[in-house]
């Protein structure tokens, strides 16, 4: 049976749409459009892809919960096959002799004192009810998040504006920044799929439509993995850092820093 992304590609052939239709269309990078229809998922975080090929779908004229119905089912791991178990017959053998030994002395039992009985039968029941419960939710596999495109995009309209409002000065964070600090500016001529971590900070993750700009500061150091870096170009404090790879590539944990700059 065919794969998903091959029906995908199947159904955008079969009504003559090339991926620069369904780009212009959707506003999806053609290379991402591109790395779905090769069924690299790992280009992009899980939220994204799903979010794509959703709308890709539903541009080709396919029913978008179908398609990530089979797309669920593909990652879903195999279970090993198990050998049938091997009978072995038993041929008949002497039985062992066993000396007998002397009998042992027989001791008077300690009563059990029913209270201790009582809590040792619940202990025992609060045990194995505790088991079961942890294989039933250890055996479940955690629900995929299902987020519209439209979302996805709002969602980091939201954050990059007040971003890119703070580099143009119509707003200003907490506290004096530091004169030595970073300033990190970022220009895209495409879609971007982007996660910053600034300094020991927790990383996080942007969807910069074409002709976005934005910036951040930092005090020592950005740490950077870029999807699509052909389609972006950075300057550290005004000086050009130009694009760090290729077009519809992905690079990964890239620290920038005032005296370390990532190489070309």
């Amino acid at each position: 049976m065919d794969s998903v992304f091959a029906e995908l590609k199947s159904a955008r052939e079969a009504k003559r749409l090339s991926l620069a239709d369904i780009s212009d269309a959707t506003l999806v990078n053609i290379d991402f459009l591109r790395a779905i229809e090769q069924g690299k998922t790992d280009i992009l975080p899980q939220t994204y892809i799903r979010a794509f090929m959703r709308e890709y779908a539903s541009f080709v004229g396919l029913d978008p919960a179908e398609i990530m119905r089979k797309y669920d089912a593909m990652q879903k791991p195999r279970e090993p096959e198990r050998p049938p178990a091997r009978t072995e017959e038993k041929s008949p053998a002497m039985t062992p002799i066993v000396p007998e030994s002397p009998p042992a002395t027989t001791q008077p039992r300690t009563p059990l004192n029913p209270q201790a009985a009582k809590l040792a039968i619940l202990g025992a029941v609060a045990i194995t009810l505790g088991i079961t419960l942890w294989n039933l939710l250890s055996s479940q596999p955690p629900a995929a998040t299902e987020i519209p495109f439209d979302a996805v995009v709002k969602d980091n309209e939201s954050r990059t504006g007040a971003d890119t409002a703070r580099s143009r000065g119509l707003a200003h964070p907490a506290g004096k920044v530091s004169a030595d600090s970073l300033t990190l500016r970022a220009v895209t001529s495409d879609t971007v799929w982007m996660q910053l971590t600034i300094d020991a900070g927790a990383p996080r993750e942007y969807l910069l439509r074409p002709n976005a700009r934005i910036s951040w500061k930092a005090k020592e150091r950005f740490t950077l993995t870029v999807g699509n870096p052909a389609a972006v170009e950075f300057m550290l404090n005004q000086k050009p850092l130009g694009t760090l790879g290729k077009r519809g590539s992905v690079i990964r944990n890239m620290t920038v820093t005032r005296d370390k700059l990532p190489r070309k």
